[in-house]
């Protein structure tokens, strides 16, 4: 959860801090790089706080795994839908943080199977 947490913050903190480089980079519009730097400071809130909690409820993990399905499922289309016409750097940008969201999520499939098993 922690390091979800961080990559998040990370992405975050560049787009936006540097939307407007990284739109004609990557081919994707300031506005929409902004508003989703902007969506994810409650995400990424929610993530450091819960990586810190004592205990994280079955619950609350899984929805971290559904809300990160979403966004990888959301990545693909931006990959292959009409939405946008990114750069190729746009691509592999896209194409990275899907890879790196998909990992991470199944990371956090495993450590649940396990405290499942383990309970």
């Amino acid at each position: 959860m922690r390091f979800d947490g961080v990559s998040a913050g990370t992405l975050m903190l560049g787009l936006l801090g540097l939307n407007q480089p990284l739109a004609h980079f990557f081919g994707l519009p300031s506005s929409f790089l902004w508003y989703v730097g902007l969506g994810l400071i409650p995400w990424v809130t929610w993530l450091v706080w819960l990586s810190f909690r004592p205990t994280i409820s079955r619950a609350a993990a899984w929805f971290v795994v559904v809300v990160n399905g979403l966004w990888l499922a959301e990545s693909i289309w931006l990959i292959v839908g009409p939405t946008f016409e990114p750069t190729v750097w746009g691509y592999g940008f896209l194409i990275a943080q899907a890879i790196l969201v998909a990992l991470i999520t199944e990371t956090e499939i495993i450590a649940l199977r396990r405290k499942l098993v383990n309970a």
